[in-house]
């Protein structure tokens, strides 16, 4: 059986019984069909209303809450946005045109909220609020690095980056997300479906996708960059010492600009209960208690396979590994996400 076009799904449409716009609902399809096909033909709101002949007199908010977005809300007809106007999408062009153009738009609201959860933060503005249980929204931060926290070799590994990947969420409905995301992804590049996401086993063309793909994801993040030619003390020469210094060091800023409670969740590093994750949930809790002072609920080392959010941190760092040594820069792709990067020696 042949399969029918987008054109043909649309004009075979009918409104449920009952349903008061019904009428212009489908005459609104026709006028699309026969005046908006494709985004180069795309028309203001205002100019369908005028000229799309309706039973009722609509303003541009009426019409696009009682006839526009009963569409968008189904999977029956195939309306595109553009900076041009709406349009019926008929091409696969026509559709990257309004996935683009959502995109971007949801980037820049949730940039608007990151600025505005600054605010907020830095002058304290919820301090009178009286917050109750059920309002409480946890803060969930996810550490990774990039290099090895070592002065040997350093032609080679010449900086140690540590990222951490800030998450607010009221339950795990951010993980459930990326995790479908990443899941997306995968089959967009092809990947096996456990394919883990790590800055070194992608190319640079599957690198740029991935960053661009997961930009509509609510996250932000902070780094330190170690440039180890700079490195004097004698602590830098001792891998554990060295590696703990590096996140009290991103910690200790990171900190200062989130609140409530939070979970601490590191990248599993020198085994899985090992002496020294022990030593260095000790050394972080610690730390919490001589000037951190923050509601740290949880601190847990987890593998990066088992945790979405660790590998989102590996790929920032990988960004920043690769624009300290010149060899691309991806920075602009995240950008927007950034609280803030630092290069130690400052």
């Amino acid at each position: 059986m042949k399969k029918r076009t987008l054109e043909e799904i649309a004009l075979s449409w009918s409104p449920e019984n009952g349903d008061r716009y019904g009428e212009d609902k489908k005459k609104f399809i026709e006028y699309l069909i026969h005046n908006c096909k494709g985004f180069k033909n795309g028309q203001a709101i205002k100019t369908i209303i005028k000229n799309g002949n309706f039973k009722y007199d609509y303003s541009k908010e009426a019409f696009q809450h009682q006839i526009i977005v009963p569409f968008r809300e189904s999977d029956k007809v195939f309306i595109g946005t553009s900076q041009r106007g709406i349009y019926f999408i008929e091409s696969s062009v026509d559709a990257k045109n309004t996935l683009d153009f959502y995109t971007n738009r949801i980037r820049s609201e949730q940039k608007h909220l990151r600025n505005l959860k600054k605010i907020i933060r830095k002058n304290d503005l919820f301090a009178q609020l009286e917050h109750t249980k059920k309002e409480k929204t946890t803060v969930n931060v996810y550490f990774d690095e990039s290099g090895t926290p070592s002065l040997k070799n350093i032609e080679n590994d010449p900086f140690f980056i540590v990222t951490a990947v800030v998450i607010e969420s009221k339950r795990n409905k951010p993980i459930y997300e990326l995790d479908k995301r990443f899941r997306f992804i995968r089959d967009l590049l092809g990947k096996q479906v456990d394919f883990e996401f790590k800055s070194t086993k992608l190319k640079l063309a599957e690198y740029e996708k991935v960053l661009t793909e997961l930009s509509t994801v609510d996250y932000e993040f902070a780094s330190v960059v170690f440039v180890k030619t700079k490195l004097t003390g004698a602590g830098f020469k001792h891998s554990k010492s060295f590696y703990k210094f590096a996140f009290d060091k991103l910690l200790k800023e990171l900190l200062e600009y989130l609140g409530g409670s939070i979970n601490l969740y590191f990248d599993e590093y020198s085994g899985k209960n090992s002496q020294f994750q022990k030593e260095f949930k000790d050394y972080i809790t610690k730390k919490n208690t001589e000037y951190y002072f923050k509601k740290v609920e949880q601190l847990e080392m987890f593998q990066s396979s088992d945790h979405p959010f660790i590998q989102v941190a590996d790929l920032i760092a990988g960004v920043l590994k690769n624009q300290m040594k010149n060899k691309n820069n991806l920075f602009e792709l995240i950008e927007e996400k950034c609280i803030f990067t630092r290069i130690f020696p400052y």
